[in-house]
């Protein structure tokens, strides 16, 4: 599932952190919450 329902998100809010995989990239990133921002849109922030 995608957005705020799905469980992988529901996860970052918790953690804060998370690994991304795909399109040859590998990474551990962090998930920044921004109080400004008007949709769920997602930075990722390598760490």
């Amino acid at each position: 599932m995608y957005g705020r329902a799905g469980v992988w998100f529901r996860g970052t809010q918790t953690r804060h952190e998370g690994h991304i995989r795909a399109g040859g990239v590998d990474k551990d990133v962090d998930f920044v919450v921004n109080p400004d921002s008007r949709a769920a849109t997602i930075k990722l922030v390598p760490r």
